[in-house]
């Protein structure tokens, strides 16, 4: 057999082995949650669970409000909640990215929809998956790997978050950053790299500013490592291109508007 026909074999069968190492840990994401809270928070038109007196019921309300609201920009105004000043989806901690996919679907969507019970049911997959992910640069061990991706599902924190204040309860998304810096080496000559840490940024913002500071921390180290003194005007311009992507999310959305 050629020698490039053995090395597409063994590259075909890392792939396998990597997709099923990070199919396996977002599955335990997804069994762990159903385990802890059942299938009823998953159904999109049950809100009673929504309506306790909690913080939920602001989220939900900041939902509800939103998608009534007139398109206009900056995107995220929601209306009449504080008549006659509109105010910022962003402060109602009622997921932006969540709720500008779902009020672009508003006119397919069942007059009573919820999403923060798929949102967190997703946040528990990602949570899975990017322990996996992170497990995965450092060992082969697939029974390793599946109990790192657990630790990092079954975190106290999480759990305290998921149903109190849903949007703090993606963790993923610092996960996500940690990966980009375990795979640093990987990543260095890639041309995604810059997509990559841009779109985490934007997502961050969208999600919940709370997580800006903690993204952009990592973000730094990852620069370190990269750094390389005859390429210091490039990395300098790619530093500072995902905070700013995310401060345009951010005024996109309205979070510096008053109004």
């Amino acid at each position: 057999m050629k020698k490039w026909a053995k090395r597409r074999i063994v590259s075909l069968n890392k792939h396998k082995f990597t997709l099923l190492a990070l199919a396996g840990s977002a599955g335990i994401g997804a069994i762990t949650f159903l385990m802890l809270f059942g299938f009823d928070v998953l159904n999109v038109t049950n809100v009673a669970w929504l309506r306790q007196g909690n913080d939920l019921n602001q989220h939900f309300l900041g939902w509800q409000f939103f998608r009534k609201s007139d398109w206009g920009f900056p995107i995220g105004m929601v209306q009449d909640m504080a008549y006659p000043m509109t105010i910022s989806i962003t402060y109602l901690d009622s997921i932006p990215l969540a709720a500008l996919f779902f009020k672009a679907l508003d006119p397919i969507l069942p007059s009573t929809f919820q999403y923060i019970g798929l949102w967190a049911f997703g946040s528990y997959v990602l949570q899975g998956f990017f322990g996996g992910l992170i497990a995965r640069r450092f060992t082969k061990n697939i029974p390793l790997i599946l109990l790192v991706a657990s630790f990092f599902v079954i975190s106290p924190i999480l759990f305290s978050r998921t149903f109190v204040h849903t949007a703090l309860a993606s963790h993923w998304v610092i996960l996500a950053a940690l990966a980009m810096v375990a795979y640093y080496s990987k990543l260095r000559a890639s041309k995604h790299a810059l997509i990559l840490w841009s779109l985490l940024f934007i997502c961050a913002a969208l999600v919940h500013p709370y997580f800006l500071p903690m993204v952009t921390a990592v973000f730094a180290i990852y620069n370190i490592f990269i750094f390389h003194k005859h390429l210091i005007v490039r990395l300098l311009l790619q530093a500072l291109i995902p905070p700013f992507l995310a401060l345009l999310a951010l005024w996109s959305i309205g979070a510096f508007s008053l109004r």
